[in-house]
């Protein structure tokens, strides 16, 4: 997912945009999501920006900021593609940080060509909650598990896991991975 600042043709008529990435959860390293609530539809703002082709973009999404989220949506885009962003990834210092003004989404003002129902508002705002990276791992598994025992099984595993990733980011500095 990107964020499109700014978009040109070139004389040759090829097209680009530029813009920061966002990145999902699963674009993110385990270690740093380990200990971390997240809302179901959360992305990251990356610190990263590139020019990058038109030709690449495949759709369209909504990203909105906290306060927007659960208060609107643009009607023309479907809820599985509505994202809501709070945190900016670092890359360099890999960690995840809040964002604060002036650090954020790039805002847009809306034309005049912009009409009433292309947004919808709720009438009071919806209510959100945040779930632990683990958890939401562990319910989308379950979700697909025939045996209880089983999940308890990979749960006690992905326990070991999370145990050594924490371990292994406190001396990421020192290894090569």
């Amino acid at each position: 997912i990107a964020q499109i600042n700014s978009i040109w043709e070139t004389k040759d008529g090829k097209s680009f945009f530029r813009g920061p990435w966002l990145l999902t959860p699963s674009e993110l390293p385990a270690s740093v999501l380990a200990n971390r609530l997240q809302y179901r539809q959360e992305v990251f703002l990356s610190t990263v920006q590139e020019t990058t082709p038109t030709i690449g973009i495949i759709g369209k999404c909504c990203v909105l900021e906290v306060d927007e989220y659960v208060t609107r949506r643009a009607t023309e885009i479907p809820e599985a593609d509505v994202y809501l962003c709070e945190s900016i990834y670092d890359e360099f210092n890999k960690i995840i940080k809040k964002m604060e003004p002036p650090i954020g989404l790039k805002k847009f003002t809306h034309s005049q060509d912009v009409t009433l129902d292309e947004i919808f508002y709720f009438r009071r705002p919806i209510s959100i909650q945040k779930v632990s990276f683990l958890l939401a791992f562990l319910r989308r598994f379950k979700n697909y598990s025939e045996s209880h025992q089983l999940t308890h099984f990979f749960i006690q595993i992905l326990k070991k896991l999370l145990n050594l990733l924490k371990l292994l980011s406190k001396f990421r500095d020192f290894l090569c991975i």
